[in-house]
């Protein structure tokens, strides 16, 4: 204090910033103090009640030292002093001020050798607190000690929280006093057991696994081997036995070899509808030693070549459906996959074997800057996942596995493959038959399958299709439900945990990583569901849970932190996009040689270890658990036309139905380009990309530093109810038809 001429008072106030700061992960704060008021000199001998409270507004750099901060303060404090006599009252009401901290100066300091304090106590003398917190600083000569106080209001705070507000400020405290030049974001008020927690997060659900695991065609060879008789895959009257499918996957690869010439580390697409076929397709290019690389067969054109350019393919695996969507480089499969060419096969093909961390397979996910990523996967990412899935118990051997997810999904892999790698078996659904409610479960009726994949969306039309139709006892045989891709719909899962026996397992984890967290969901009616629980991590992996400042937040439940991932299953990087790999794999998080993944998910972590989803750090989306990047489709609409000059795209939740849909914001002139809009998101666009709503408008909103004020868009809810009263016809789309129902 002597060093800056400070005195304790504004000592304390530049730690109660800090403080504040570290609390609310607010930079804007501003702190009550009480003024003695006593201005001028007639006044300093006068008895009588002078104070006055006096608001200091500090806009906190984190990136101040402790040394720039104290500057700052005592700075503020000296400025402020000059209005220290205008009435806090009016001051409030010209600012319409509100206050929620008051930091009080207990201590007048006279200017001699020796630091001489006076403290009062008379706020913390009532038995109400007058404020939300307040904080008292004392001085003690005697002794020469510092006591610093917290009056915090139990109307907003219970006793552990205070108590623990206390031991952090105390915290806080020994820290500023150590060392004055630390970075204000530096700081850490983690108390002692919280710093064990995060450990044992990342410490729990370890398994050891083999350093030399096989390959994914290699483990499915063993499997073969194991039980060549028994059913691999199913789709409808169609099956294939373990020793089929693997022969048939070996003809095929053969022929990429041999007639194709495809080399280990080529890229090989595959577009081709749910079949058999398919996952013939999928193991004979493994097989071969090349990279698999679905395309989903009713995606635009314009999209499925950009991918192509992407990956540089010789050759694209089709069967009769897809066969005429591309010009050349077509292998047909269903041409292929005959009987009577089995005798040609090879049962040595000499490939030289691939390394465990080599690429896999390559899914294309939504890129913010219009063209789709692809995030590439090894054995090891895919394998280790499949582990994990049989350590929790969401998948085992001995299951029968009904394979929904699309392959425009990731997950769609660990699914199939998974299933099969671990010796169970896939029941396969024709193309259309997410959709197709009692073909769906008439399949998990007749096939006696023990597991099932659905998005949460998709999961609420089965269980009121099944209720309106009493026919939950089609379900009987499921052991096991995974969930992901969106908020659970906890309204469904009750319905479903009450109709059925199974386990419900809810999985968090973007492409780049697979699954991170599993939250299980028993039987056990006691077990409330928290909508917003994602679980815990993964066997094997480790989190960091960060600020913005890249400091650990505080595992209370209530601080909000950005997720970064690190383990076996997080990606090798982006395909042709070093850039964008460089941006999202971070390096030296820990003393680990493994980079940490950068989610761009915000979590909180609660006192048991489990993390719970707040939301997206920048303005990706989930629709329908179709990863989104919103700045995607701005960029097909801002080069739609000439005449569009802004344009913003937001997912919005309609108010009655709850049903989730894309709006996009355009500003322009022409107010008949609407229809030319939609023509060139859907030539371009998957069609779950496609924005149900176009909003013209001759301005989109803006804020002071020119950046779109997404807040102030007009709602779209009220739009859709406008424009079809004024059709004054029945309503045409699917949103328009929910809002007209109602």
């Amino acid at each position: 204090m002597a060093e800056h001429e400070m005195t304790l008072f504004q000592v304390g106030l530049a730690a109660f910033y800090i403080f504040l700061f570290k609390l609310t992960q607010q930079t804007d704060l501003c702190v009550l103090t009480i003024s003695a008021n006593r201005y001028r000199a007639e006044l300093k001998d006068i008895l009588g009640f002078f104070s006055n409270t006096l608001p200091q507004r500090m806009i906190i750099d984190p990136h101040w030292t402790l040394d720039q901060l104290f500057d700052c303060t005592k700075e503020l404090c000296l400025k402020s002093m000059r209005h220290a006599h205008f009435p806090y009252q009016e001051m409030g009401e010209l600012q319409g001020i509100q206050t929620l901290f008051l930091a009080e100066p207990i201590c007048q300091a006279k200017c001699s050798s020796e630091l001489v304090l006076k403290p009062s106590r008379s706020l913390l003398d009532d038995m109400v607190a007058k404020f939300d917190m307040t904080c008292s600083i004392d001085y003690n000569n005697e002794i020469r000690s510092i006591t610093a106080s917290l009056n915090v209001s139990t109307d907003l705070f219970d006793a552990k929280t205070i108590s623990t507000m206390a031991y952090r400020f105390q915290c806080l405290l020994d820290q500023v006093f150590i060392s004055v030049s630390s970075f204000v974001c530096n700081i850490s008020l983690l108390l002692e057991h919280e710093t064990e927690l995060l450990q044992q997060v990342n410490m729990n659900n370890k398994f050891q696994y083999q350093s030399n695991l096989l390959l994914l065609h290699e483990q499915f060879a063993n499997r073969v081997e194991e039980h060549p008789q028994k059913l691999a895959v199913v789709l409808d009257n169609q099956c294939l036995t373990y020793g089929e499918l693997f022969y048939f996957a070996q003809l095929i690869s053969y022929h990429l070899i041999n007639a194709c010439h495809i080399q280990p580390n080529d890229i090989v697409p595959l577009c081709v509808e749910r079949s058999l076929e398919r996952t013939i397709g999928i193991l004979a290019t493994l097989m071969s030693h090349a990279i698999y690389c679905p395309l989903t067969p009713n995606h635009p054109q314009q999209r499925l070549n950009g991918i192509l350019r992407q990956t540089n393919a010789h050759c694209i695996l089709t069967h009769d459906m897809t066969a005429n969507k591309f010009e050349s480089k077509t292998v047909n499969l269903s041409s292929l996959i005959r009987p009577n060419n089995i005798d040609i096969i090879d049962q040595s093909l000499n490939v030289p074997r691939r390394d465990f961390d080599e690429v896999a397979y390559i899914i294309f996910t939504s890129g913010s800057t219009g063209e789709p990523k692809g995030v590439q996967l090894t054995h090891r990412n895919l394998l280790l996942t499949v582990a994990s899935y049989a350590y929790n118990g969401s998948i085992l051997p001995t299951d029968t596995a009904l394979q929904i997810t699309p392959c425009s999904f990731d997950a769609h892999v660990p699914e199939l493959l998974g299933c099969l790698i671990m010796g169970g078996t896939s029941i396969l659904l024709h193309p259309d038959g997410n959709m197709q409610l009692n073909y769906l479960t008439s399949l998990v009726e007749r096939n006696q399958a023990s597991y099932m994949h659905s998005v949460p969306s998709h999961l609420s039309i089965i269980c009121e299709q099944l209720e309106k139709d009493n026919a939950f006892e089609r379900l009987v045989t499921l052991r096991s439900l995974c969930s992901s891709g969106e908020a659970m719909d906890i309204r469904s899962l009750n319905k479903f945990r009450r109709n059925t026996k199974a386990t419900i397992f809810n999985l968090y984890g973007p492409a780049e990583c697979t699954d991170v967290s599993i939250y299980k969901i028993t039987q056990d009616v006691k077990q409330m569901i928290e909508p917003t629980c994602i679980g815990r991590l993964s066997p094997n992996l480790v989190c960091r849970i960060l600020d913005p400042y890249m400091q650990t937040i505080i595992p209370d439940g209530h601080q909000i932190g950005e997720l970064f991932v690190s383990g076996p299953s997080v990606f090798p990087g982006y395909l042709n996009r070093n850039d964008l790999t460089q941006c999202v794999l971070i390096n030296g998080l820990s003393d680990r040689t493994e980079p940490y993944y950068k989610t761009g998910d915000l979590v909180r972590l609660d006192a048991y270890g489990s993390l719970h989803y707040v939301g997206r750090k920048d303005f990706m989306v989930k629709l329908r658990g179709q990863r989104i990047e919103l700045g995607e489709i701005e960029h097909i609409i801002l080069n739609a036309s000439v005449n569009v000059t802004r344009c913003v795209v937001i997912k919005h939740q309609h108010s009655k139905t709850a049903h989730e849909y894309l709006v996009a914001y355009v500003q322009t002139t022409v107010m008949n380009i609407e229809s030319l809009l939609q023509q060139r998101c859907q030539e371009q666009l998957p069609s779950y990309m496609v924005p149900s709503i176009f909003v013209l408008l001759d301005k989109l909103p803006l804020s002071t530093n020119g950046k779109i004020e997404r807040r102030l868009l007009p709602q779209p809810d009220a739009i859709i109810e406008q424009i079809v009263q004024k059709r004054g016809e029945q309503p045409k789309t699917k949103i328009e038809q929910e809002v007209s129902a109602l």
